[in-house]
């Protein structure tokens, strides 16, 4: 499915390479040192994400990003241990590699649009709770934690995309032109008949 909808949308001279990211189970994240404090949170692999998060603390490792209203809450940041647990799984332990900005504080789209719904607070007014953010993870140890045996039920929900080039500026007849092939795109996509239908 990856390489098909990134052959499809290779067909536009508008558009970047795409981009897969997955979102996986609920988790819950404590300090081991500390058990009694808990945060919940969901798994997230993008291999683009953390080039659009507000990065606090940190740099890639091997470890898991943290947004920094659990930081805060764990009162943990980067280069501490964190803990991971889900129902009657055995919980897994990874090094933080780094803090990011809480998305439901920051504006919606760009590459986050995808996962509006399940970033900021929907049909709410006043103080609402924000759903449990992403704790990120390279796609490789993603793919181990959401399985069965790992920390989840072996369910995850991709999201393709593909977005206008880096410093493109369309113009009204580019634009045009853009939003026919996605009507296109989303037809052929949509209809069983097709090779890409059936994907």
């Amino acid at each position: 499915r990856t390489e098909t909808f990134a052959e499809i949308a290779g067909d536009s001279p508008f558009l970047a390479p795409a981009e897969t990211s997955l979102l996986g189970p609920s988790v819950s994240l404590n300090d081991p040192q500390h058990p009694r404090r808990i945060r919940a949170a969901r798994l997230f692999a993008g291999a683009e994400a953390l080039q659009h998060m507000e990065i606090v603390e940190g740099e890639e490792g091997t470890g898991v990003w943290i947004p920094d209203l659990v930081a805060r809450g764990l009162r943990l940041g980067a280069g501490d241990r964190i803990r991971l647990s889900s129902g009657d799984h055995e919980p897994v332990i990874l090094p933080v590699d780094g803090v990011y900005g809480t998305l439901a504080s920051t504006p919606p789209g760009g590459y986050w649009l995808a996962w509006e719904p399940e970033i900021y607070p929907t049909a709410c007014t006043g103080d609402c709770a924000i759903p449990p953010q992403f704790v990120l993870v390279d796609e490789e140890r993603f793919l181990e934690l959401a399985r069965e045996d790992g920390l989840g039920d072996g369910t995850v929900t991709v999201a393709w995309q593909s977005p206008v080039r880096r410093g493109l500026r369309l113009g009204l007849d580019e634009a045009r032109d853009l939003s026919r092939f996605t009507h296109a795109v989303e037809a052929e996509i949509s209809d069983p008949s097709t090779e890409a239908g059936r994907i």
